[in-house]
């Protein structure tokens, strides 16, 4: 079948898909499929003075995604965005420096671990052009984040020297996946807690630095309250429950039938083939089964519905009697 034949079939915003991409700026201009979410963004970074967030989603959600489309906004540059409801709104774009760090690929054994983040806080300093020697505790992102203030300050503060004792709130922190060591050796009490340590030091570091911060944004599976990113970093506001932004990741049934109509078609008509739908099935068919096979998360959309089994919040938030 054409693309022609398939926007005669299935409709004219019978787009591609990329499946497999994390990156912002492979959206923009592609004629893929992007649902924008740049209003909801706006909404978070505007907020103030909470200015400190984590959000727990299930794997698959969108929540690197996410977190690109917010380090390109921190460049300051509209352009991409042209189009957006951030792009269209009264944001004032300003360019930020951006930490981004993602410990999806982080090793569970305590000294590979350690290594990976100071290698990673090393290349960090490296692309910012900084002047440190070389990271020894998880704790030097400290000096990271002072540099970056002083060295980028923001447009009202052009002349500001970087000699000055005045660090303003100008940089952005977006850590993807903070949990995914931790899940990793769940099996190993010893390695468990050698990591947790770890990691309440590294948190504990950066809330220290919160006046430095214009944005900070954490993301993760779980939430483990013990660790000091929840307990120590009082400023954080998990929004994994809020409504106000429960679809920042993942989609709303609006849309859903506004950007995936036809590929919703184009499902349903392979589904009939193949046996899995009745021949005359028809979009609402679909669209109920959908609602069935994604009910566990729709209390967190705008679906409205009542999660089965219980309290949803233990599908964001399981509880680990190690670290609940």
């Amino acid at each position: 079948m054409t693309e022609n034949d398939k926007t005669q079939t299935y409709g004219s915003n019978f787009t591609g898909l990329l499946l497999d991409s994390a990156d912002f700026l492979d959206y923009v201009g592609s004629g893929s499929v992007f649902v924008d979410k740049t209003g909801l963004i706006r909404d978070l970074l505007n907020s103030s003075p909470n200015r400190m967030f984590f959000l727990s989603r299930p794997r698959r959600f969108g929540k690197t995604l996410l977190l690109d489309t917010i380090q390109h906004i921190a460049k300051g540059d509209r352009t991409p965005f042209a189009g957006m409801k951030i792009g269209e709104s009264d944001y004032v774009w300003e360019r930020y420096p951006v930490i981004r760090l993602s410990f999806s690929h982080f090793e569970s054994e305590p000294l590979t671990f350690r290594r990976k983040l100071l290698d990673k806080l090393d290349e960090i300093a490296r692309d910012h052009d900084l002047d440190l020697k070389p990271a020894n505790s998880v704790s030097d992102i400290d000096s990271i984040i002072s540099k970056l203030s002083k060295n980028y300050p923001p447009s009202h503060l052009p002349n500001m020297s970087p000699d000055t004792e005045q660090n303003p709130a100008n940089v952005v922190i977006l850590i993807d996946e903070y949990d995914f060591p931790l899940l990793g050796s769940l099996d190993n009490p010893d390695n468990a807690e050698e990591l947790r340590s770890m990691l309440r030091v590294f948190y504990s570091t950066i809330q220290g630095c919160r006046h430095m911060l214009r944005f900070l944004f954490v993301t993760g599976v779980t939430k483990f309250s013990k660790l000091s990113i929840f307990s120590g970093m009082n400023s954080i506001i998990d929004i994994s429950m809020d409504r106000n932004f429960s679809s920042i990741c993942g989609f709303t049934e609006e849309e859903i039938k506004t950007n995936f109509h036809g590929h919703i078609l184009k499902a349903l008509y392979d589904m009939q083939e193949d046996g899995i739908f009745e021949k005359d099935s028809t979009y609402s068919d679909f669209m109920k089964q959908l609602e069935l096979w994604y009910y566990p998360f729709n209390q967190m959309s705008e679906f409205g519905y009542q999660a089965r089994g219980g309290n949803v919040g233990q599908t964001f938030s399981p509880g680990i009697s190690s670290y609940d």
